[in-house]
């Protein structure tokens, strides 16, 4: 849809450049043979963009056979795995660009309820975790299923379940509380959606640095962790519905360092998240004031 939709504003723009028709009544009626002749003249137009369509489309399903989604997507299809730093700053652009797609209001790749698919790098990280009864140790502990959705994507995208208990604690506005409640429990079986939506976080630009920061701040303390054999990765599947900060000590047969882990970073998210969400407060509030005088 986000695609269609501005294709559909580029072709608009394009028609502004087609010729008027040589109107003999008043301005706001054209008669047939008026609007015959301005199609007619706009033919060449019309035979151009479908070309110009069919040129790109058939260029774009070369390269990738799922079409454009499947082309904005190949870069998060790179394999993800191990422990050098080109993997984790892969791993931290990958996880960046999805945020902002979803600020964007276009769903990323990376989505709550999807994870735990069967990528090479968690069936590796299983099989070796079941032959050898070791998690400290499996081929590649910094994925995205060991790092991002363990400990990144508390309540779906961007940490949403740290801006809800921000918004509960220190919200003044009625409707923002309201909001938050509403959406706390969809957020806890990491469905962003009402949050996304409703507070809104999409197109919000007050929200768009700490929804883009907070998961690289609690990936980075994750990765902390792993690469201090700290914490062992996650590695065991778990429910896509499961709460968020219990999918790592879940996904760890119960380590409680994973889930001390997984708290320390629903705190610093929350902490992060409490001076943006008064600074929208203070906003939406200067708003009302001016709207009422």
């Amino acid at each position: 849809m986000f695609f269609a939709f501005w294709l559909g504003v580029l072709i608009g723009w394009l028609f502004k450049f087609s010729k008027s028709p040589d109107q003999t009544g008043p301005s706001q009626f054209m008669s047939i043979s008026e609007l015959t002749e301005h199609s007619l003249r706009n033919m060449w137009l019309i035979f151009a963009i479908i070309l110009a369509s069919l040129a790109i489309s058939f260029g774009i399903n070369f390269v990738s056979p799922e079409g454009i989604i499947g082309l904005s997507y190949i870069g998060f299809r790179l394999p993800v795995g191990g422990l050098s730093s080109h993997v984790s700053i892969r791993l931290a652009l990958v996880t960046m660009l999805n945020t902002i797609m979803w600020w964007a209001g276009i769903e990323g790749p990376l989505n709550a309820l999807n994870q735990f698919g069967s990528s090479p790098t968690a069936t590796a990280n299983l099989n070796y975790a079941l032959e050898h009864h070791d998690l400290y140790h499996v081929p590649n502990p910094i994925t995205i299923n060991t790092v991002y959705y363990p400990f990144a994507n508390f309540g779906g995208v961007g940490m949403l379940l740290a801006l809800i208990i921000a918004t509960l604690l220190i919200a003044k506005t009625k409707s923002a509380r309201k909001i938050a409640g509403l959406s706390l429990f969809p957020s806890l079986v990491n469905i962003p959606n009402p949050m996304l939506v409703g507070y809104p976080v999409i197109m919000n630009p007050i929200l768009l640095l700490p929804f883009a920061i907070i998961p690289l701040v609690t990936q980075a303390i994750a990765w902390t962790f792993i690469r201090l054999h700290l914490m062992p990765p996650v590695v065991y599947t778990v429910p896509s519905t499961t709460p968020g900060p219990l999918i790592a000590f879940l996904g760890t047969n119960g380590n409680w360092v994973a889930f001390f882990v997984s708290a320390l970073c629903l705190v610093v998210a929350v902490l992060i998240y409490l001076p943006f969400v008064w600074l929208s407060q203070t906003v939406n509030l200067e708003a009302i004031k001016e709207e009422r005088a």
